[in-house]
């Protein structure tokens, strides 16, 4: 496991420009024992748990943080906690508040800010974790008198964790994204490759109304229609896939809960996977308690 460095870490203050490494995945291509795809890699026994978020959480700082901890877990480093499901929520909004507002001052939502639910790329959710860290699911440390359970849903946005609160309770970083840049059949490959080899994989791109509407007994999910006026921009994870005589079956974990599709996860095909905008496996790191 090349990219899970369980030695802990040496961070100083946080980094005012918020950048991480930021590389090819074809740099670790080559560093991974084979070259060819097994034909069936699941790792849904490293995901945690589907946890019923009323859709409260980013789609992005879901998918992210799963996928950096699902990836530590393949590496055989179990953190024993499930990430909280309103840490990302907090995490995209949290930036704002830690630069805008003075501590312990009351607090607004603000609109339109590049960190939010809306927009939010998944490089930009890899680049909040690379200086918080992924939080796990309980009580935070307790600083400057904030007691508030991470995982409890709140009545409104003010009562999430600030930056240093976040900080202090974090886990593990991430420390690099390996970002896919190859198209078509190398993709597919390049994706295989990661998840035979235990890294989970992080996507975004556009989907349409049918993901809405997607159950226990639906097909996979093909070619998304991009003129869908009910579609937009999602972020969800590969954690395995099946090769079959007519193409390939992707196994992916949605951030919507139990109650949808396969009890929280759904299946892919090619045109669904491979017409995404963004790719990212994560290098992690664990925090030195």
């Amino acid at each position: 496991m090349a990219l899970v460095s369980p030695h802990g870490y040496a961070r100083g203050l946080v980094r005012d420009d918020m950048r991480i490494a930021r590389q090819s995945f074809a740099n670790l291509r080559s560093g991974l024992a084979g070259s060819t795809p097994r034909g069936q890699a699941d790792l849904g026994a490293f995901l945690p748990d589907v946890l019923d978020q009323n859709l409260v959480s980013s789609c992005v700082m879901n998918a992210v943080p799963v996928a950096a901890v699902s990836t530590l877990a393949a590496g055989g480093v179990v953190l024993g906690f499930t990430p909280s499901v309103h840490a990302g929520y907090g995490l995209a909004r949290g930036l704002d508040r830690a630069h805008t507002y003075p501590k312990d001052t009351a607090q607004q939502l603000v609109a339109n800010h590049p960190l939010q639910d809306t927009g939010t790329q998944l490089y930009v959710g890899a680049q909040v974790l690379s200086d918080w860290g992924v939080m796990a699911m309980g009580p935070l440390v307790t600083v400057a008198g904030y007691t508030r359970n991470s995982d409890c849903s709140p009545a409104n946005c003010n009562a999430e964790p600030n930056l240093h609160e976040i900080q202090q309770s974090s886990t593990a970083i991430i420390v690099g994204a390996f970002e896919f840049t190859s198209a078509g059949a190398t993709l597919a490959n390049d994706i295989k490759l990661a998840l035979d080899h235990g890294f989970m994989v992080a996507i975004g791109g556009f989907v349409d109304s049918s993901l809405d509407s997607y159950g226990p007994n639906s097909a996979p999910l093909g070619r998304q229609n991009t003129s869908d006026q009910y579609g937009g921009g999602h972020a969800t994870l590969i954690y395995g896939y099946i090769d079959t005589p007519t193409g390939t079956i992707w196994l992916c974990r949605n951030s919507w809960g139990t109650q949808w599709g396969r009890a929280g996860n759904f299946q892919a095909t090619d045109e669904f996977v491979l017409s995404m905008w963004e790719f990212l496996c994560m290098a992690v790191s664990l925090k030195r308690t």
